[in-house]
């Protein structure tokens, strides 16, 4: 691997034990079960990061009536349109197409 940086790090014994085994079991090298896992933990905090800016973002700014309704119709009919859910819904090898209920959404 370019650029790597070798480091040393003590750890207790049980969680020695612990990456051992499960490294073994997914047939991982030492280094890789431990980048995997730093790497998880980055994006794990990062996601929540992240999550936390969009949610505060919507306390700053909230959505009014008319955006939520139009976000609300448009998933409604981008739902509607897909396979296997109403308009696109086959019944079995037949292909016996049966009319199904439009959202209201979609009304």
């Amino acid at each position: 691997m370019a650029n790597s940086v070798k480091i040393t790090v003590s750890l207790p014994a049980d969680l020695h034990r612990a990456i051992e085994r499960r490294r073994r079991a997914h047939k991982q090298s030492r280094s890789q079960f431990v980048r995997d896992a730093v790497l998880s933990v980055l994006r794990d905090e990062s996601d929540r990061e992240a999550a936390t800016r969009y949610v505060e973002g919507y306390r700053q700014q909230p959505e009014e009536e008319p955006e939520a309704s139009a976000t609300i119709a448009s998933a409604a009919t981008s739902w509607y349109r897909s396979p296997g859910n109403y308009a696109g819904a086959r019944s079995g090898p037949s292909s016996d197409r049966r009319a199904a209920p439009r959202p209201a959404a979609l009304a």
